[in-house]
């Protein structure tokens, strides 16, 4: 059975923000959405955590927690992944500026292209997972459905 099993090195992003989503310009509940630009391809709002985590860091209130997650491929040297996991927190914070959190936006100096707004933001953690216990294990799907009729079924032909 082990034999199937796959897995993938993963990176994460956490923002503290000092706007709200509604504040942000987010007009929907809050949500976990993916299908946003590889590799941070997955947002969370996870606001609902604040109550729990009591933050105070440089005094400033915060309304927002928003999560990031994602792949990270092999191919990145891991004396490199944390600098990398930086780069693509950038490259989400431009994308979500852009298309979920438009009052945020504003133009970076220099480029004229939409930033969130750097002042938002009251604090950010990085991570990668790149050792073997803490990649995100994946399995192959089922040949056939299992007996319970649960479950992924490969439904092109049968070998």
């Amino acid at each position: 059975m082990v034999e199937k099993i796959k897995t993938v090195r993963t990176e994460a992003y956490q923002l503290w923000l000092k706007a709200s989503p509604e504040e942000l310009g987010w007009e929907h509940p809050p949500t976990l959405l993916g299908n946003l630009s590889d590799p941070l391809n997955t947002w969370g709002d996870m606001s609902h955590l604040l109550p729990m985590e009591n933050f105070t860091a440089n005094g400033g209130e915060v309304k927002n927690l928003a999560y990031f997650v994602g792949p990270m491929p092999d191919h990145i040297p891991v004396p490199e992944a944390g600098q990398a996991v930086r780069e693509d927190a950038e490259a989400v914070k431009r994308e979500m500026a852009r298309h979920f959190w438009r009052k945020a936006a504003v133009r970076e100096p220099g480029t004229n292209e939409l930033q969130l707004d750097p002042s938002l933001i009251e604090s950010e953690y990085f991570r990668t997972n790149t050792t073997p216990s803490d990649r995100y294990a994946t399995s192959s799907a089922w040949r056939e459905a299992p007996s319970s009729g649960c479950g992924p079924v490969n439904r092109g032909s049968r070998t």
